[in-house]
């Protein structure tokens, strides 16, 4: 595979795994998405509670359902693509 094919699928999987920590019964924005990043790598103060329901909703609750659902999808995948005939060179 050449590797703009594979940079530009890495990142539609990113950005999908960024929005999908959004979408849920608790809507989170981008805004509070980057917000948290930026608090979390020291670029911006956050009050203290505000940083830890936002580290509660998406490190503990969501980031692991997130990356759950990311290797069903890649499972998924490569499970597709044994199961056809490739081509040999």
């Amino acid at each position: 595979m050449r590797p703009a094919p594979l940079a530009l699928m890495c990142l539609v999987l990113l950005a999908s795994m960024v929005l999908s920590l959004g979408i849920e019964r608790y809507p989170l924005g981008l805004a509070d998405i980057s917000e948290f990043l930026q608090a979390s790598t020291g670029l911006r103060e956050l009050p203290a509670e505000r940083y830890a329901h936002l580290h509660n909703i998406i490190v503990e609750i969501r980031l692991p359902r997130v990356l759950l659902r990311c290797s069903r999808c890649c499972a998924f995948v490569s499970g597709l693509q044994s199961s056809f005939p490739t081509a040999r060179e």
